[in-house]
């Protein structure tokens, strides 16, 4: 690679094209990609990189004490959760669909670390946070 190239990606903080562009150099000029096609696979994984890296660094602000995906949750020990219906939210279909979400429950099914208010990153192609509150945080909110 050039060194000015490399110096100008470099300053201009395109880490992750710097990191791939020999080989989609090389992958471009064996399947004869155009110019444009070559430029937009380079400047979108360039965009994913900063919003993954963006994601990551907003959740590490956060200063979430616990962090779960729907992967790491034990579904085994809480036999009342539906994963199914779960995992159907994690669609986030009821924000277009403009519906609000209410968990009701008894809390003695809960294991006292399940039962503790938390925040959860959903692992969901929408990457979105949501929080879980008791009864009386939620009425605080409200008033």
């Amino acid at each position: 690679m050039n060194d000015e190239l490399e110096q100008l990606l470099r300053s201009l903080h395109l880490r992750r094209i710097l990191e791939i562009l020999e080989k989609e150099l090389a992958d471009a000029e064996k399947k004869d990609l155009s110019y444009t096609e070559l430029l937009l696979r380079l400047f979108r994984a360039q965009w994913h990189h900063r919003q993954e890296t963006a994601l990551a660094w907003r959740i590490r602000q956060a200063r979430i004490p616990e962090q779960w995906t729907l992967e790491s949750f034990p579904w085994k020990t809480q036999p009342g959760v539906s994963q199914r219906q779960i995992r159907e939210l994690a669609e986030l279909e009821f924000i277009r669909r403009a519906e609000n979400i209410v968990f009701i429950g008894p809390c003695d099914a809960v294991p006292r670390a399940l039962s503790r208010p938390r925040t959860a990153r959903l692992s969901s192609p929408r990457c979105s946070l949501a929080s879980a509150l008791t009864v009386s945080a939620v009425a605080a909110r409200c008033l």
